[in-house]
């Protein structure tokens, strides 16, 4: 082995059990984690400074506008579950999985379309539990090579239940807007 060889095992090896964790993982699931949550934090940013662009802020007041784009929510949400779904039944791969993942880095953008703020009431706790939910995500056991059994187990029931709670919110979010207008 060349010199430059064993100087970057030496290197890897004085890593803390964490770090070598991460630089084992592939990069692209780490790609996509980190998009998701630059995408999450800008979201909140915007909110917390109350930027936005006027053009799509009045676009969000057009029923039709806020009908479509709510649609296009809904449906995400039930691709989301059905690719859960698929897993348990073990008819999906790891390519199924790393969709879903991946398209959930990108729901803040999906979001952003929907609305530039968290809202009021309800809706700010659908906000909540929805982009609660994506950050949950992407601490994924199986991304960050985490194995612990205790983690996984928090980690899928907080995810699920957040999941739970974000379709059943949405629905009534759904409802209330049809039937209200």
């Amino acid at each position: 082995m060349s010199a430059v060889g064993k100087a970057g095992e030496q290197d890897r090896l004085r890593l803390p059990d964490f770090a070598k964790r991460i630089v084992a993982s592939r990069f692209s699931e780490w790609r996509w984690r980190l998009v998701g949550i630059f995408l999450l934090c800008l979201y909140l940013l915007q909110d917390f400074l109350g930027l936005h662009w006027e053009w799509l802020k009045q676009l969000q007041t057009i029923d039709m506008y806020k009908y479509a784009t709510g649609s296009c929510l809904m449906v995400y949400v039930a691709w989301q579950w059905y690719l859960f779904w698929a897993r348990l039944q073990g008819t999906t791969g790891p390519n199924l999985l790393a969709f879903h993942q991946r398209t959930g880095a990108l729901a803040p953008v999906l979001f952003y379309t929907h609305t530039v703020q968290l809202g009021y009431g309800y809706l700010a706790v659908l906000s909540w539990i929805f982009l609660g939910n994506l950050l949950i995500g992407m601490m994924n056991p199986i991304g960050i090579r985490i194995r612990s059994r205790s983690y996984i187990a928090c980690w899928g029931a907080v995810h699920v239940t957040l999941a739970v709670l974000t379709a059943a919110l949405g629905g009534y979010h759904a409802y209330i807007a049809v039937y209200y207008k």
